[in-house]
């Protein structure tokens, strides 16, 4: 067993690159059991966000909220940056109803 200096400098001098972190393991989302299948429209709305990169290199988000039902999209809020209350009040300017039941961990359809 070579210990990792040695290593390192091996491969410099042969002119390799070795990587200095292990790839992150990437777990699934797992289905929740009290998740529940919408039975007709605004019974569950989900909500994510979209990122994205303008030609001048600005980022942009852009927070999503859809009707998982219907595929009705009542919020589409784009924004240069998001703080905890922006969200919220995007989220309560647009109607809503009694039996609203919001799905937050990306298990919605996307737009």
């Amino acid at each position: 067993m070579i210990n990792e200096k040695k290593t390192r400098r091996i491969y410099n001098e042969l002119g390799l690159q070795l990587r200095n972190k292990h790839p992150k393991r990437r777990v699934k989302a797992k289905l929740r059991e009290d998740r529940q299948e919408a039975v007709g429209p605004n019974d569950v709305w989900a909500m994510d966000f979209v990122h994205d990169q303008l030609a001048t290199g600005r980022k942009i988000r852009v927070l999503t909220v859809i009707d998982t039902f219907s595929c009705y999209v009542p919020a589409l809020d784009p924004r240069f940056s998001y703080r905890g209350e922006d969200v919220v009040r995007t989220r309560e300017s647009r109607p809503t109803t009694p039996s609203l039941r919001p799905s937050t961990d990306g298990s919605g359809r996307s737009a």
